[in-house]
């Protein structure tokens, strides 16, 4: 369990690292933004193409990855009804909504909870390439196509072949790649694979960064508050029925068995995803309630994946 503490711990040190990185403005009027865009487009793509070169394809492809997807889905599709159809938000904050609601922090808190808890990293693989190569640019495109063209009306959205083209983002080709190098079973120089890997290593921090970062009030943030019903519709779906979503498919629809059940339902436990707040700043929307949701899911993870582990384990 001190593992899971410690996981914690690392998060909030670089939450308030960036905080203060911000409040004293060592990075100048625009470090958030610079920040965010090195994660987005040269760390995040380096750690997939190096994570999944290295993933052998039949992992990749396992049948634990429908499970994953499964329950993402479920929870997805909920909240961008409610927040689309139902309350009538744009598509770019109905997109960022969702993914706030059930894209989860799979890495730095994943990766700890499946060792210390779970006893194997290996039960948190599925969900971090699920989230990576098929969740995360599938988004990418749908915020791609709920942006305004340029010299028309913010009513006037881009063409669907304009909007396809969301697909060919940094994220997808570095994830893409490394599937093909996989897959292939090239050899790669082994200065290049430090290269990347130092580049990748540089995602999980950063992000944190750029999270604690945005706690730092400016005049956007004043102009863009997240709606109360948002925020909590979103913190509910991803603190409570995401979890119970994952329970339920793993347990009845896939029949896993014990572990696997626990370990499907502690990762969907898991907060918010820092990158949500990266793809937020990338678009200009929804910041408020990426960085919001991600705050309180990470503050109710820790009783919520401790109560699971009670009750199942």
């Amino acid at each position: 369990m001190s593992g899971v503490l410690d996981g914690f711990a690392v998060i909030f040190v670089l939450v308030g690292i960036g905080y203060l990185a911000a409040r004293f403005r060592l990075l100048g009027e625009h470090g958030v933004d610079v920040l965010a865009r090195v994660v987005y487009y040269i760390a995040t793509p380096a750690l997939l193409f190096e994570m999944l070169a290295k993933t052998p394809t039949d992992k990749v492809f396992s049948p634990e990855i429908l499970v994953a997807g499964a329950a993402v889905l479920v929870v997805a599709a909920a909240c961008f009804a409610v927040a689309r159809w139902l309350w009538g938000g744009d598509l770019q904050s109905s997109v960022l909504s969702m993914l706030a609601a059930s894209y989860s922090n799979s890495t730095n808190l994943g990766i700890p909870i499946a060792t210390f808890i779970l006893g194997g990293q290996q039960y948190v693989t599925p969900l971090v390439l699920f989230q990576m190569v098929v969740y995360q640019p599938f988004a990418i495109m749908l915020l791609s196509l709920g942006r305004p063209a340029e010299g028309q009306g913010a009513r006037e959205q881009r063409s669907l072949a304009d909007a396809l083209r969301g697909f060919a983002n940094p994220m997808l080709l570095g994830g893409a790649c490394g599937v093909a190098v996989s897959a292939a079973g090239w050899s790669r120089p082994a200065f290049l694979d430090s290269s990347l890997a130092m580049v990748g290593a540089m995602t999980v921090p950063s992000a944190l960064l750029v999270f604690g970062m945005s706690f730092v009030g400016d005049a956007a943030f004043d102009r863009e508050r997240s709606a109360k019903r948002e925020l909590w519709l979103v913190v509910a779906l991803k603190s409570a029925v995401y979890p119970l979503a994952a329970y339920l498919l793993a347990k009845f629809a896939f029949g896993l068995d014990a572990p696997e059940v626990l370990a499907a339902t502690v990762l969907a436990a898991l907060p918010t995803a820092n990158m949500v707040y990266v793809l937020a700043v990338r678009y200009g929307r929804g910041k408020s309630l990426a960085r919001d949701a991600s705050l309180i899911t990470t503050l109710l993870s820790i009783p919520v994946v401790f109560a699971i582990v009670w009750l199942l384990g």
